[in-house]
């Protein structure tokens, strides 16, 4: 799959320009390998411990009505953000129909005390002193006191709206401020991830908090002719105190219960609470959002666990015009880690030898600089896309996707330009662009609402001529492209 995030630029170069190029990156080359910089130094370089400083606890309320959820940060990879990710159900009032009217990012322990009532027990029970913990009972939530209001951040909900659609299961939140207390994390597209691979969940489960950080007050209340004692727990806020499980990715499935929504099934645990927390690979980089458990014994433990893709967040930052930082692969596969180390102390050179050498090392440096960064740039003007589709409206609308070999656009994951799995009009496999020896063919693959190209609409499967200029919509106008030359 391909998501562009910006208009590409094309540039022609002249044999004298490409030659002056092509000096100017040479000694650039040098200078940062004299210098002991590189480009990798900008890239992220963290693992998923580090990806652990990004994660907050999510509480929620409106009027009496409250409830809990994890997050993370998203912007600059390492500095203080000011975005963050979590599922829509975190922050959406079902019952109420709408957002929840307050919305914290909580940063440390004990900042809440939720009050449960255990049980019920039978009178004879009480009297018998077999009320305690380790009966088979269940906690209900009655109250909730908030200790300390300073360790709160209010959130504003930029995305959903009031009448956005259920799935994908997605939030985007708007701290009031920039929250230095944790740091941005790195996005990565979840079809750069392959089954097998280790990941790792994080969030604040409420179990761990009922478990571990609940406290018997000595009360016992009657409520009609049944018995509850009273606890207490604290809800734990801290990146310390944040619960991190391993698993690894069983698979990648579209649900269909859930609107065909794609997700990760793994092996890592999670429970009520871990919703809209990271999926998280060992180099740090988020895939998607900790959201779903299901199971087909009646026991409440979760048998399959999925976490939404990545994706669908990345697109709808993108549509916000919000910055957040994301894995590059070229860069990755252009800065390799060392493989080996010498197996002995090389000889010093003499202080006589020693300027020769640099002048050796100066102009080795320099034509090795300028035949790599030659062969790059005949490279990609070779194997660089001649056209570029820029969208005109929809959920591509503003954006510039190169159009290479061929570019089959629809609603399955399976497409290389692929839509939001709730999007109108779209069909699983709408239509496609083939580039040819005579140029450019547009084919509409049987697509349920029809492609329309310059206003007329195309049979299924007969393919068309499109020209630079040329513009074409799915299903109506409010989802168009126009193809360019690049």
């Amino acid at each position: 799959m391909f998501y562009a995030t910006g208009k590409g630029i094309a540039m022609k170069y002249t044999k004298m320009h490409l030659f002056r190029k092509i000096t100017a990156l040479s000694l650039c080359i040098l200078m940062l390998l004299m210098m002991g910089i590189t480009s990798a130094q900008a890239e992220w370089k963290g693992t998923y411990l580090d990806a652990k400083n990004s994660v907050v606890r999510i509480y929620v309320s409106s009027g009496s009505s409250a409830s809990l959820g994890s997050g993370f940060g998203i912007g600059v990879a390492g500095e203080a953000p000011e975005y963050f990710i979590t599922n829509r159900h975190v922050v959406y009032n079902e019952d109420a129909g709408r957002i929840y009217d307050n919305v914290y990012l909580i940063l440390e322990d004990d900042s809440i005390v939720n009050t449960y009532y255990y049980g019920p027990f039978s009178d004879a029970e009480i009297q018998a002193g077999e009320a305690d913990a380790s009966s088979k009972k269940d906690y209900y939530w009655i109250d909730t006191q908030i200790l300390k209001k300073e360790t709160f951040v209010r959130c504003e909900v930029l995305y959903p709206g009031r009448s956005s659609a259920e799935y994908p299961d997605i939030a985007i939140l708007k701290a009031e401020r920039p929250v230095t207390e944790r740091i941005a994390v790195p996005l990565k597209s979840g079809w750069e991830v392959e089954s097998g691979v280790k990941i790792f969940t994080m969030g604040y489960p409420s179990s761990a908090d009922e478990q571990f950080r609940t406290d018997y007050t000595g009360k016992i209340e009657k409520v009609g002719d049944q018995y509850y004692l009273v606890y207490t727990a604290n809800i734990a806020g801290s990146v310390s105190s944040m619960t991190v499980a391993d698993g690894i990715i069983s698979s990648t499935v579209n649900v269909t219960r859930l609107d065909n929504e794609t997700v990760f099934q793994h092996t890592a645990q999670m429970n009520h609470g871990n919703s809209g927390g990271p999926l998280v690979t060992e180099d740090g980089y988020v895939v998607g959002i900790n959201t779903y458990g299901f199971n087909n014994a009646d026991n409440g433990v979760a048998e399959y666990k999925a976490s939404v893709f990545i994706d669908y967040s990345m697109q709808v930052l993108d549509k916000l015009g919000i910055r957040y930082d994301k894995y590059d692969a070229d860069a990755a596969m252009a800065t390799p880690e060392p493989t080996a180390v010498p197996t002995a102390r090389p000889a010093a050179a003499s202080a006589l030898s020693a300027p020769i050498v640099a002048l050796i090392g100066f102009a080795v440096l320099l034509l090795l600089g300028g035949a790599a960064v030659l062969v790059v740039l005949l490279v990609k003007r070779k194997t660089a896309s001649r056209y570029v589709l820029v969208g005109l409206g929809g959920t591509f609308m503003g954006r510039t996707i190169p159009i290479k070999k061929q570019l089959r656009i629809g609603r399955s994951s399976s497409n290389d330009l692929v839509f939001p799995p709730n999007t109108e009009g779209v069909s699983s496999m709408h239509c496609c662009i083939d580039v040819g020896k005579e140029g450019l063919t547009l084919t509409d693959c049987g697509s349920t609402y029809g492609t329309f190209l310059n206003q007329q609409m195309l049979l299924p499967h007969h393919p068309v001529p499109l020209n630079p200029g040329d513009v074409f919509y799915l299903a109506n106008g409010g989802i168009s492209f126009c193809v360019q030359e690049a």
